[in-house]
């Protein structure tokens, strides 16, 4: 995640929508963010843990998770090992193209947490990845087909009137902290800087993402730092600084905490992928 906010501009093979597959890993915990595409996530493996403003949902194997446009979200994968098995998929389906299909998209919300419902879309999930990973010629029109009926029938049976909260307050803080989580923020200045107080400030981001000030910007630090490990020549005490912790001792530690390994191990781990 780049930016607190983004639209897809890349579509592909001129679908109106994007794929990416999920290998297992330990370390790929999604930071909270939005967007305008409908986004929904099928888990093959284990479990994951999604945030879509603030409310808590365990998807377990063959089954999805379904994030509305511009719904604050994250996820939490729940495994232990890394492996390159594919343990499941996210489709992104353009927000211009759902506003052509669906003019009033804006003013609905889609909810698949009824088991029965949730089935349903993960046959559509499951048919689509089939049509994603065989090679022939007409993959491309299968999978807007089956995009098409999937869409049909979250219109038609999970949909519901959108309540909007205060997720335009929630989506500028969280703009705040992506453009400085490299300094030293404090949860009262910060609060101060948006002119709230900082008891209201907290109940407002435990409320739309679900986690308190420190524990998302400590998450952000750490999933930009993932990169830095893998890709970029520095020792773990610049990568520690340059990503906001005060000391390498802290990085670790944190590192450790949240992934159960040091920066070091993940480091090799991947090196030793290459």
């Amino acid at each position: 995640m780049k930016e607190i906010y983004y639209e897809i501009t890349k579509t592909m093979n001129n679908l109106p929508l994007s794929i990416y597959l999920h290998k297992q890993s330990p370390c790929q915990i999604c930071a909270a963010h939005w967007h305008r595409a409908l986004e929904l996530s099928i888990v093959f493996e284990e479990n994951v843990i999604f945030f879509n403003n603030g409310k808590k949902r365990i998807r377990y194997k063959n089954s999805v998770n379904l994030t509305n446009c511009e719904e604050i979200h994250y996820s939490i994968p729940q495994f232990k090992r890394y492996s390159d098995k594919i343990v499941g998929y996210t489709i992104q389906i353009n927000y211009n193209f759902l506003e052509k299909m669906i003019p009033n998209i804006k003013n609905i919300y889609f909810d698949i947490d009824d088991p029965n419902k949730n089935k349903k879309i993960t046959n559509y999930m499951l048919k689509i990845y089939q049509e994603f990973i065989d090679d022939k010629f007409s993959k491309n029109m299968s999978i807007l087909m089956m995009t098409l009926k999937m869409l049909i029938f979250l219109y038609e049976e999970c949909s519901e009137e959108r309540h909007v909260g205060n997720t335009l307050k929630t989506k500028n803080i969280l703009k705040y902290i992506i453009e400085h989580y490299k300094e030293e923020l404090r949860v009262y200045e910060v609060a101060k800087y948006f002119g709230y107080s900082r008891e209201y400030f907290s109940r407002l981001l435990k409320k739309e993402i679900g986690m308190s000030f420190k524990e998302y910007l400590t998450q952000y630090r750490l999933n930009k730092s993932l990169n830095e490990l893998i890709n970029i020549n520095k020792n773990i005490a610049e990568v520690a600084l340059n990503n906001g912790f005060s000391n390498e001792t802290q990085y670790i530690s944190i590192f450790k905490k949240i992934y159960n390994i040091t920066p070091g191990q993940y480091r090799k781990s991947h090196n030793n992928d290459k």
